[in-house]
């Protein structure tokens, strides 16, 4: 039997390039309280200053854009030029083009983690780490939340959690009103998806945090959920 060769020059014209995106560290300029925020248009165009006209597909703001953009170029060698060049000018001033996501700790990155029992439903993120400051617990760097929750009622993962203890909702893996690991009974299995569940408008918290399912620990509703054999 002949040996497979490789594909066809046209078949791998049709597979798709992966470009990963950049991040614009746009906290390194300063802008006035009273000037115009900065635009995907204004990004997009300081960065084919640098890689050439057409080679930016787009931008978008990292959360808020407050410190961070995601700009993604058109192909692997304009992403290149970008980091070769390693910054872009944003009236006048020079901002750095970062390589990974700031907000993502990258394995082999020496961290502690913190477990924090029996917190409100009514509680989220921002709440948690005042509470701790007021107990005495002196935070000596970023905290970054395994899940994010708000009163909005939206639920992210680690990566896609902003510098505030929000969630990025521009971010295709954020969601808002999630009932995923939620049962009939309103017992939930994941803690922040009973706080997103339960902040649906016909839902209510009388019942937060009913121990009465080994797996769905987190309930919520009008009525005590139906107690559970053990498994």
């Amino acid at each position: 039997m002949a040996a497979r060769g490789p594909p066809s020059h046209h078949h791998q014209q049709n597979q798709p390039e992966r470009v990963e995106p950049l991040f614009v560290q746009v906290s390194d300029v300063y802008i006035g309280a009273d000037a115009e925020a900065l635009s995907c248009v204004e990004i997009c165009l300081a960065a084919e200053e640098v890689s050439g006209p057409v080679t930016v597909v787009g931008a978008q703001p990292q959360g808020k854009g407050r410190t961070h953009w995601r700009l993604y170029p058109r192909t692997n060698q304009d992403r290149l030029s970008l980091i070769q060049a390693g910054t872009i000018t944003l009236r006048e001033q020079e901002a750095s083009l970062l390589q990974k996501n700031p907000f993502v700790v990258r394995p082999g990155t020496a961290t502690t983690r913190v477990i924090v029992s029996n917190i409100p439903l009514s509680y989220d993120n921002e709440e948690i780490g005042k509470t701790l400051s007021t107990r005495g617990y002196k935070l000596l760097s970023r905290v970054i939340d395994e899940r994010a929750r708000n009163k909005e009622g939206f639920v992210c993962d680690r990566e896609d959690i902003l510098v505030g203890g929000c969630c990025d909702v521009t971010s295709l893996t954020t969601r808002r009103f999630t009932c995923a690991s939620c049962q009939e009974n309103g017992c939930c299995q994941v803690y922040e998806h009973c706080v997103s569940c339960c902040l649906q408008p016909e839902k209510s918290v009388q019942h937060e945090n009913s121990y009465r399912d080994p797996k769905a620990k987190f309930c919520y509703g009008a009525d005590p959920p139906h107690l559970q054999p053990g498994r």
